[in-house]
């Protein structure tokens, strides 16, 4: 089965803003629900437990939900039709309930407490209640099958007004979860974090649903006259979507791999406890607004022609992106704004701001790395050839680790160690962009 799609002119850069502003308030909202999350916990008559165990059964529960940690962007890069689409949301949906089974077999055995008690070496209180924790958050898959299944319909028919719209309602919840328990004490609260993240989970993947099924009503029939001129679509099989999506997921495993490198590179340093704090406080805030490109590779999925004669065009898109972001992280780093931040909003001591500050002025140029690369992630999703991606992520990792022990070699010239960080993670991720390119360029004689 084949068709030729319509050619799609060449898009202005309103149309790009009005397509991508929407994903980059989601990744926002989504940071600032979590922090919202932790201020709830901090309510509960045991705080200090609970945010421990909260945070070690989300540890545990990111390592089992791997695999779904990858599911709207994997549709999104293989929906070129209503059938593509509907094979791929299919194969992810067994994908979850494999997920689940694990989740099962690992809270309800003696795994559980195993991996807690005797592998993290927790005591056996805190074990038990981050267990109790995983036990609830765990069925949060079928959330998220919702909102990554569904979602990715409304990115790629560019309704993505859709997705902040739902991290927005869940956002309003989590608000009113902490005025409640700010106002009224609860019996057995240890059960409290994981019931309200499952609860705002579910109303975040039920209002994607729902708007998309609702607002959307023939988005099916819409997919079939997706805008790539020139290309010729096929059926998709299951065995497609899979062989699309392991790169990814060992790509989405060895990112996991990162902070692990560098806490242990700063652990190395001449002051390790203020290496490690101040890169974990500045590296906050330059995440607030790197972050903002995580969704970046969408819209080259949704504005890239077949024959690329929008490349240039979504490349000055990038880069117009990326010169809005520099001066975002320029305007805290040179005035007092970011000091303010760092030690009015975040706590910091006085020596602590300086050596954020200065993890955040070596950070000043990643933008322009993080969304080239961002780009030739997008570039590999449309051409189904994502082993570039995972090929990408270990030239990455190769060269953090190299990066980070040679700076911590020479760590003792170094009046701020913590800038390592920044340093090392900066060359790692341009060698990885340039290693997409030159694959790219390669392959198809153009970058």
């Amino acid at each position: 089965m084949s068709q030729q799609r319509c050619a799609d002119p060449v898009p202005s850069f309103r149309a790009m803003f009005r397509f991508f502003i929407p994903l980059a308030m989601t990744s926002f909202l989504i940071l600032l629900s979590h922090a919202l999350m932790n201020a709830g916990i901090a309510r509960l008559s045991q705080p200090e437990l609970y945010l421990a165990a909260f945070a070690l059964a989300k540890s545990l529960y990111q390592v089992i939900q791997a695999p779904t940690m990858i599911v709207r962007q994997c549709i999104s890069g293989l929906t070129r039709d209503c059938q593509s689409y509907l094979v791929s949301r299919r194969v992810f949906t067994w994908v979850v309930l494999a997920v689940i089974g694990v989740f099962l077999l690992v809270s309800y055995t003696p795994i559980g407490l195993f991996i807690f008690e005797r592998v993290m070496g927790n005591s056996r209180e805190l074990s038990r209640a981050a267990l109790l924790m995983v036990r609830i958050i765990m069925w949060l898959q079928f959330a998220w099958l919702m909102r990554d299944g569904y979602g990715p319909a409304a990115i790629r028919l560019r309704e993505t007004y859709i997705l902040p719209t739902a991290t927005f309602v869940r956002t309003i919840f989590t608000m009113l979860c902490v005025f409640i328990l700010s106002r009224y004490s609860f019996a057995h609260d240890v059960l409290i974090p994981g019931i309200i993240f499952t609860l705002t989970g579910f109303i975040e993947g039920f209002t994607v649903w729902a708007m998309v099924k609702y607002r959307i009503r023939d988005y099916l029939a819409r997919l079939d006259f997706l805008p790539r001129a020139g290309e010729t679509v096929r059926t998709l099989t299951a065995r497609q979507v899979v062989v699309f999506s392991f790169p990814v997921l060992i790509m989405s495993l060895l990112r996991s791999v990162s902070d692990p490198v560098i806490n242990t590179g700063l652990a190395h340093t001449a002051s390790p406890e203020l290496a490690l704090a101040a890169y974990a406080v500045g590296w906050s805030v330059v995440l607030c607004v790197l972050d903002t490109s995580a969704m970046l590779h969408q819209v080259v999925l949704g504005f890239m022609d077949a024959q690329y004669r929008n490349r240039i065009r979504i490349l000055q898109f990038s880069g117009i992106l990326a010169a809005i972001q520099v001066a975002a992280l320029a305007l805290m780093i040179f005035t007092p704004l970011g000091a303010f931040i760092l030690r009015d909003l975040l706590g910091s001591g006085e020596a602590l701001t300086q050596l954020s500050m200065g993890v955040m002025a070596v950070a000043l140029p990643l933008p322009l790395v993080v969304n080239l690369r961002e780009y030739y992630w997008g570039v590999a999703m449309l051409e189904r050839k994502t082993r570039w991606m995972s090929t990408g992520k270990i030239v990455q990792l190769i060269s953090l680790s190299a990066g980070v022990l040679l700076l911590v070699l020479s760590g003792g010239r170094l009046s701020n160690p913590a800038i390592i960080a920044p340093l090392a993670l900066g060359t790692s991720m341009l060698a990885e962009a340039l290693t997409l390119a030159l694959v790219h360029y390669r392959l198809k004689g153009r970058l």
